[in-house]
């Protein structure tokens, strides 16, 4: 009686939350799809660019405190826009999805499709950490505090970089199920954590997680 009772109740309120439909919120966010595609396709190549130019005029040598300030700032800017394009663009994919709104199945595609979008542009990304890795040696001879200033907008990023791998799109977007897009977004927490290791060690004399 009492089993029997509990089963008809869950169905009660399965058929309930079905009943729901969407969110009344919906639509009140930015919209998901189109703030990711503008991301994708726009903003975050050009911010990658940006970032590029900076890195690759730093000196092979005699590098000056100014040279050093400028690594500083590119990768805080990088980090603030970071946050401010594409993970807020996946946020409001997220949203959607939570809001239980009808336009979440094409934000979710939207996302996976960039796929290959996303791994294209990892080499970019991946020639700034190199250089980022290659000039520690001149930002160090400008004193620690300098190399310390590289290091923690690195910290920040590597560990949004996590979170949103782990978090935001395993856990939220993806529902815990293993996708190519997770793989490839993971490759840029890799890319990062790996200079931003690099740096730690030097700081501390350990790798440590981020």
């Amino acid at each position: 009686m009492i089993w029997g009772f509990k089963i008809v109740f869950a169905f009660f309120l399965v058929s309930l939350t079905a009943a729901q439909g969407p969110s009344p919120l919906c639509g009140s966010n930015p919209d998901g799809k189109t703030t990711y595609e503008n991301v994708i396709n726009n903003s975050f190549p050009k911010l990658l660019a940006d970032y590029n130019a900076v890195i690759s005029a730093f000196p092979d040598a005699n590098a000056t405190p100014e040279d050093v300030d400028s690594i500083y700032h590119a990768t805080e800017g990088f980090y603030r826009a970071w946050l401010d394009g594409f993970v807020y663009s996946l946020w409001y994919v997220e949203t959607e999805l939570f809001r239980n709104c009808d336009t979440a199945a094409a934000a979710v595609a939207t996302v996976y499709d960039s796929t290959p979008k996303v791994k294209a542009l990892l080499p970019e990304l991946q020639k700034i950490m190199s250089g980022i890795s290659r000039f520690e040696p001149q930002i160090l001879a400008q004193g620690r505090p300098g190399h310390w200033a590289i290091y923690q907008p690195l910290d920040y990023l590597a560990y949004n970089l996590w979170h949103t791998t782990t978090d935001l799109i395993h856990k939220r977007i993806s529902k815990n199920e293993p996708t190519a897009y997770e793989d490839a977004v993971r490759e840029y927490y890799e890319t990062v954590e790996a200079v931003r290791a690099q740096y730690y060690r030097e700081e501390y004399g350990q790798q440590g997680r981020p």
